[in-house]
This record gives C-alpha cells, sequence and structure tokens, in this order.
C-alpha cells in the first residue's frame, strides 16, 4: 500500500482500524475488554459494513452477546 497512500492517509486509516474488532466471540470479547481498559469509555458504538443483511444482524447479535457477558 505504501505506493498508493500518503503517510497522513496511512495514519487515518490505522487510527480507524486500532479501535476495530473482527474475529470470533473470543476475540472480540478481548479486544472489547482492551479498549474499555484503556479508554474508560462509558459508550461503545458498534457498526457493521456487511452487505448481507441477516448477517449483519447476526454480527450485532454477537456483539450485545459479548456486551451482556462483560457488563451484564
Amino acid at each position: 500500500m505504501d505506493q498508493f497512500w500518503s503517510p497522513s492517509e496511512q495514519y487515518g486509516v490505522q487510527q480507524a482500524l486500532s479501535m476495530s474488532l473482527v474475529g470470533d466471540k473470543a476475540k472480540v470479547r478481548h479486544g472489547l475488554q482492551s479498549i474499555l481498559r484503556e479508554t474508560d469509555a462509558d459508550e461503545i458504538m458498534v457498526n457493521g459494513q456487511i452487505f448481507d443483511h441477516q448477517a449483519r444482524l447476526h454480527s450485532f447479535e454477537l456483539a450485545m452477546d459479548v456486551k451482556e457477558e462483560l457488563l451484564g
């Protein structure tokens, strides 16, 4: 990618992805725990760029499962 993007574009993408969680429930749980520990956030926004509606709903359901496991 170095030949296609500028340093500022690379930085922007890396910053955006630094708070992205991708994977199974265990990976997402671990990542969310890390984000909450590092940021002390009191709000988390979930976004899913998934074309298939049912797959997107399933992804959000998994995210809610993780939320319930962590926060009750």
